[in-house]
């Protein structure tokens, strides 16, 4: 069934204090219609709106076995903002009450250990859980290390970026044989500033056989956690790949060749991290 209000899409990346007049009462209403076509994009854009009656809303739909995994989804990811510290919440109307919070967390639980539910939403839900850390995160996130799945280990790899005690796994896993871990790797390293990869990432930027993608996250964990390292490779790579050249530009605006030169003081030399 078409939607009957305006198309959603334009109010993605637009901060909530800009939308227009019509953008809430059509979030609400394609919330709660089962037919609308954007309506798992609906409940994902209802984050920054996040209060005690529409956690309760959301919080039944993650646990209806007959929703659709897309809206199930999207309600993992804006229960999410209920874990992170009251001071990071973008949100227009009232706050979560604690109980709300406390029954976010204890969903969120609940769900995780339901092996009944598909992998890609306890996935999910163990990632966006770990925003407030609890005891049985690290059973679960180890568990989640350990699993044959490549997508298990992926997600254990950002997990471990919202948590303490894992920093020497997370450096681990920018030597694994698969891509798809080392970048998961590299993200949870920028994320947690541990210089102690600085080598082996600059190793992988400096690979021609490395895709684009690893070369470019390579990029952004050297210019947030180790621009010595950097600054000792950009000049030999300017210009030598295409493939580098588009990440450049994709990152020129925040890394500055100059800016980088002053913020290399400011460090000490990594030269043998």
């Amino acid at each position: 069934m078409p939607s009957s209000h305006p198309d959603l899409t334009t109010l993605q990346g637009m901060p909530v204090g800009q939308w227009p007049a019509w953008a809430i009462p059509a979030l609400r209403t394609a919330l709660r219609d089962r037919r609308d076509t954007q309506r798992a994009l609906a409940i994902e854009l209802c984050a920054p709106l996040l209060d005690d009656r529409l956690a309760s809303e959301l919080l039944e739909l993650l646990a209806d076995d007959e929703e659709e995994l897309s809206c199930r989804l999207a309600a993992t990811s804006s229960l999410s903002v209920g874990l992170e510290p009251p001071s990071l919440w973008t949100r227009s109307g009232s706050t979560l009450s604690e109980k709300t919070c406390v029954q976010i967390q204890l969903a969120m639980k609940q769900r995780y250990y339901d092996g009944s539910l598909p992998d890609e939403l306890r996935r999910a839900v163990l990632l966006a859980s770990t925003r407030s850390e609890e005891g049985w995160h690290q059973g679960a996130v180890r568990a989640a290390y350990r699993a044959p799945e490549l997508e298990w280990r992926r997600c254990s790899l950002h997990c471990m970026a919202n948590m303490e005690g894992f920093d020497a796994l997370i450096l681990e896993g920018l030597q694994a044989p698969e891509e798809e871990l080392r970048v998961a790797a590299m993200q949870s390293a920028t994320r947690r500033g541990l210089l102690g990869g600085a080598k082996r990432v600059r190793e992988r930027l400096l690979d021609e056989r490395a895709s684009l993608d690893e070369r470019e996250e390579a990029l952004k964990y050297l210019a947030q956690v180790a621009p010595r390292q950097l600054l000792q490779s950009f000049e030999s790579l300017r210009g030598a790949s295409p493939r580098l050249d588009q990440a450049f530009a994709r990152l020129s605006a925040r890394i500055h060749y100059n800016a980088l030169l002053e913020l290399s003081a400011e460090f000490p030399d990594d030269d043998s991290v």
